[in-house]
């Protein structure tokens, strides 16, 4: 009740998205909780490492009171009432700053943290059909300089979360570009003539990705592979990169 008090009161002035998506992790198992706004609908889904655990637990519904049956008769109501429970112990944020991502600094002086997540906010500042390497450097120089100060020893920046991407798929992927003289596929609906292009991973998403890469090819990034994932645009059609930066 409290979480949709605060959507309701704040959405239009915080512009808040229209779907949340809460996760809850009790021991080997998480539990994943969808709110949609828009169609008034809500959905609860289960995953876990252990094979058993998923073959006996896993439940993915619309919460109907059919559905929400089906879920109680498979993992229980005194289960179910549990992780309802723990739903409502989430913390909502104390501080939310209205601000675009360059102006930030001036709202966190003094201040310092763990960790920093920029999650893919990357692909929003670098994106078609204005991709170019100086977007990439200034996102770079605003990391570095402006960013990384804000973390405590030991402290962590997430610098971006890059989809179906490695140093591997870089090397192809300027290879390709340099041999079709910079032919990218444009973000939105494509056609026939096209597709062979997208297959290959010649997007403005890989080549905002590429620029990113160079931009900080002489600082100290972690690129830290993602598990397998089921979906992605690559070569191997198989894993995400996320870039790591920690102050030591």
């Amino acid at each position: 009740e409290e979480l949709l008090d605060f959507y309701t009161e704040n959405e239009q002035v915080l512009n808040l998205s229209k779907k949340i998506h809460y996760v809850l992790k009790v021991d080997n198992a998480w539990t994943h909780f969808h709110i949609d706004f828009v169609n008034a609908s809500g959905q609860l889904s289960f995953e876990t490492k252990d094979q058993f655990l998923y073959e006996q637990l896993y439940l993915r519904y619309d919460l109907t009171p059919t559905n929400m049956q089906d879920a109680q008769n498979k993992i229980g109501i005194e289960k179910m009432k549990e992780m309802f429970q723990k739903i409502k112990e989430i913390k909502i944020p104390q501080e939310v700053i209205p601000s675009d991502l360059y102006s930030l600094p001036k709202h966190i002086t003094n201040q310092t943290y763990d960790v920093i997540n920029c999650s893919n906010i990357y692909e929003y500042l670098n994106f078609y059909p204005n991709v170019t390497l100086e977007k990439a450097k200034q996102y770079r120089n605003f990391i570095i300089n402006e960013l990384y100060p804000h973390l405590n020893n030991s402290g962590t920046i997430l610098v971006s979360y890059l989809y179906a991407w490695s140093d591997e798929l870089k090397k192809d992927f300027d290879k390709m570009y340099k041999e079709t003289n910079g032919h990218i596929v444009k973000t939105g609906a494509i056609s026939l003539a096209e597709y062979p292009y997208y297959l290959n991973g010649l997007t403005s998403q890989n080549l905002a990705y590429s620029y990113l890469f160079d931009a900080f090819a002489n600082d100290p990034l972690e690129k830290i592979p993602t598990n397998h994932v089921q979906f992605g645009q690559s070569k191997d059609m198989s894993h995400d990169l996320a870039l790591i930066l920690r102050k030591k």
